[in-house]
């Protein structure tokens, strides 16, 4: 046989992608549930994302307040612990002092003297009751600025607490209402 016959014959048994009478079938295009579908599966995923950023901050800022606030309340501790042994020495001359103006002292005076104090004597107790005076001062300022720092950590820290809730509620709010359209969506399709 000729061979431009057999070409011809094998070219017509196989059968076409595209039979002359039927017209090209169209390329699948998306529908627009389809682009709906995935923008509010990108949008679920992303909303999941910034949960997942927010709670890695709050963990960060939350070790970092925290160590601020032990430090603080350490150091408030060491003076008031320094406040109180001021106050107990004052407390102790004070008493000393009573006891010495005391009307026992008075009627025991003549016979049991007072040890002799010279002006030294007198001048350094005086300074050292001076200092203790102005270290008490300085140390009770110091404790309500450290008290006032401890309050506003602790208000900070509390109000990023309450800020992060606050975001997640409303991005759980989103998130529940965008995958409850995507189940209506899926059920209906």
């Amino acid at each position: 046989m000729y061979s431009s016959l057999q070409k011809n014959k094998s070219a017509t048994s196989r059968p076409s992608s595209n039979p002359p009478n039927q017209p090209p079938k169209p390329a699948a295009k998306p529908t627009d549930t389809s682009t709906d579908t995935t923008k509010e599966i990108a949008a679920i995923a992303a909303l999941r994302k910034a949960k997942l950023d927010r709670a890695e901050r709050l963990a960060k800022a939350q070790n970092l307040m925290q160590s601020q606030i032990i430090e603080l309340r350490r150091s408030l501790w060491k003076l008031q612990i320094e406040l109180k042994s001021l106050q107990e020495i004052a407390k102790a001359e004070k008493a000393e002092q009573d006891a010495a103006n005391s009307w026992t002292s008075w009627v025991l005076s003549p016979i049991v003297r007072k040890p002799f104090e010279n002006s030294e004597d007198k001048a350094w107790k005086d300074r050292e009751r001076l200092q203790r005076f102005y270290s008490r001062s300085m140390k009770e300022v110091e404790i309500t600025r450290k008290e006032a720092t401890l309050k506003a950590c602790e208000l900070s820290l509390k109000s990023k607490r309450q800020e992060f809730e606050d975001e997640n509620s409303i991005d759980e709010v989103l998130q529940a209402r965008w995958e409850r359209e995507l189940l209506k969506k899926e059920n209906l399709i």
